[in-house]
């Protein structure tokens, strides 16, 4: 499968270098360049990166779990509340930024999962949180599904079914981005398809540190379950990446990823990459 990957990008004819945060060189088709991702998941895109070369249940927030839908196309209607395993969890907050830890299990390895294609389980006029856990914390993303609805679908979808627990930040660029969503760590894997489809004309772009970007191949809608989060402004990506959602919260822990530029550094593969311990949904309802 192609490398997925985001490409540092190149600013008025100027290769900006990776550390200088551009994306990956200049298409993500090979190695993910910046959220490349291949096979059904990677982004050896065209973003451009320089081509050389996402507990307790005790909260004090109501909440229940809903078990993804198959083909609803509204939001999968709640189940009772306590232990489940796999869903979204559903709490009465203001905003992402409070939401908590849901008690949600996963069955074992189920980042090796392999699917034909993304169940239907959002409600796109609700918002939902994604609280992603790292070796050094956790951070929230606000994901916006009125932007990219298949794609913060697909996203939801992969998440609630524990897809991307025990997954590593394969691709991880100073300055620029850092890329998961790939079980096989190669930037190469995926969740048994690629074809999700590019959504990147709405008002969403890529002017600050912590959006959340999809990565894919050359073909714009190739899109599967690697995605990338970005260091800093990155306009050179509007447009040709879709945006599903930005970090509201631990923007300090996205900073410590450990730096893997398989891009550029020949010794990169001697890196251990650092582990995406788990990415737990959290439905606020319609905002």
């Amino acid at each position: 499968m192609k490398n997925r990957f985001v490409p540092i990008l190149a600013l008025t004819g100027v290769l900006l270098a990776a550390a200088a945060c551009s994306p990956a060189a200049t298409s993500p088709t090979a190695a993910p360049t910046v959220p490349a991702a291949s096979g059904s998941n990677s982004t050896t895109n065209t973003t451009v990166a320089p081509t050389t070369a996402a507990s307790d249940a005790s909260t004090p927030t109501s909440e229940s779990l809903a078990a993804p839908a198959a083909t609803s196309t509204t939001a999968p209607a709640a189940a009772a509340s306590g232990d489940a395993t796999g869903g979204i969890a559903q709490q009465a907050v203001a905003d992402c930024t409070a939401v908590t830890d849901p008690n949600i299990t996963m069955p074992a390895n189920s980042n090796q999962q392999q699917f034909a294609a993304p169940q239907q389980v959002i409600d796109p006029s609700h918002t939902y949180c994604a609280i992603v856990t790292t070796e050094h914390g956790r951070f929230i993303i606000k994901l916006e599904p009125k932007n990219a609805p298949a794609n913060v679908n697909n996203f939801v979808f992969l998440a609630s079914k524990g897809f991307y627990d025990n997954q590593v930040f394969h691709r991880v660029i100073s300055g620029f981005m850092a890329q998961t969503g790939d079980p096989t760590g190669s930037g190469s894997g995926g969740p048994g398809y690629d074809n999700i489809p590019l959504e990147a004309s709405g008002p969403l772009k890529y002017d600050k540190p912590g959006v959340i970007g999809v990565a894919r191949t050359n073909d714009p809608n190739s899109a599967g379950s690697q995605f990338f989060i970005t260091f800093g402004a990155y306009p050179s990506l509007d447009n040709q990446y879709t945006i599903i959602g930005n970090v509201v919260s631990g923007m300090d822990v996205v900073s410590q990823i450990k730096i893997r530029d398989v891009d550029q550094d020949p010794n990169a593969n001697s890196v251990v990459p650092e582990k995406l311990v788990s990415i737990r949904i959290v439905d606020i309802g319609a905002k």
